[in-house]
């Protein structure tokens, strides 16, 4: 169905919407010789997870004034979706608005802020689905793809990490990438290990040193992968301990992937600010639940999603939510 295609569409943006980093200092100081002739050096867990904090750290604000996508879904191309705008604010304040080039209006509204989060699609028919961190936390709600609304920020580089779990580090050679992963719960209870894959030489220009954010399932199949294609590099500021500016990669092309749905989507972000202050209108404007005329509203705490084949399914809010699993390629 068309409105499950814009709904997928929709979680898949809020799942990765760009993969942001600054200049990757602790992992790329060694002394060794240029890029693509010395095998790689092994490095620790603890100095890929310090530089993701550091790099959350950096990061308080960001905001893209144009955004667009291009999908394609089970049945081939979806409608391009354009004239967009993203903005996310930590802890887990996020919000992304987008419509076709040639219809004029809002298709797409997603968003997240302390309490709770929601998805609106405009067609065929206008339905705003929203459910607190709470319930979804606790299984409560659920989506019927595998997703987290807290992936957002881990995309975006806003995310804190853990430095006292059990973290793997791997090194491949041939494609000179570190991979940092781990293993983890969905909030649906699906044992899951999640990927972070690095650029093992120093990078500059567009060439992003974080490449690859990837969810895997137990059998390490792919849930779900945010590609960084492009970077554009942007001032984050003072460094407050040693007072030196900062820099910051800021994703500018990132390709999102569900295999297991058969999504995938070449995301577009243009326009972007960094660390900028919103204001009180504007904190209230990206980030409290939109009151949309005329939707359909959708509380997924209380809602089935009941599958009428598989590319789609219809939510109800008469029966109490059930997740459907990942299905194996």
């Amino acid at each position: 169905m068309r409105s499950t295609k814009i709904a997928m569409l929709g979680l898949l943006l809020a799942l990765c919407s760009a993969t942001g980093c600054d200049t990757l200092k602790r992992l790329t100081t060694w002394n060794r010789p240029p890029a693509n002739t010395a095998p790689l050096e092994q490095r620790s867990a603890g100095e890929f997870v310090g530089y993701l904090n550091q790099q959350a750290g950096y990061l308080r604000t960001i905001r893209y004034d144009d955004v667009s996508v291009s999908a394609q879904g089970p049945d081939g191309p979806m409608p391009r979706l354009g004239e967009g705008t993203l903005a996310c604010m930590k802890p887990r304040n996020f919000r992304m608005m987008s419509g076709h080039l040639l219809t004029s209006g809002t298709e797409v509204d997603l968003g997240s802020n302390d309490q709770e989060f929601w998805m609106f699609i405009k067609r065929p028919e206008p339905t705003l689905l929203y459910a607190s961190h709470t319930d979804f936390s606790t299984g409560k709600a659920t989506l019927p793809i595998p997703f987290e609304p807290d992936w957002v920020l881990q995309a975006l580089g806003m995310c804190t990490f853990d430095t006292n779990i059990p973290y793997f580090v791997d090194i491949d050679q041939k494609d000179r990438v570190y991979t940092l992963s781990w293993d983890t719960r969905t909030p649906q209870g699906q044992d899951v290990r999640k990927v972070i894959v690095f650029a093992g030489d120093r990078e500059s220009g567009t060439r992003p040193q974080v490449r690859k954010h990837v969810v895997l399932d137990t059998n390490r199949k792919v849930i779900a992968s945010a590609e960084v294609r492009d970077v554009q590099a942007m001032p984050g500021g003072m460094d407050p301990t040693t007072g030196q500016p900062t820099m910051l990669q800021i994703p500018s092309r990132v390709v999102l992937e569900w295999p297991q749905q058969k999504f995938k989507m070449d995301l577009t972000l243009a326009k972007p600010r960094v660390n900028e202050a919103f204001t009180p209108q504007q904190f209230q404007y990206f980030f409290q639940r939109p009151q949309i005329a005329g939707a359909r509203e959708v509380n997924l705490s209380h809602a089935n999603f009941r599958p009428s084949s598989f590319r789609g399914a219809t939510p109800s809010d008469t029966a109490r939510p059930r997740f459907f699993g990942s299905v194996r390629k």
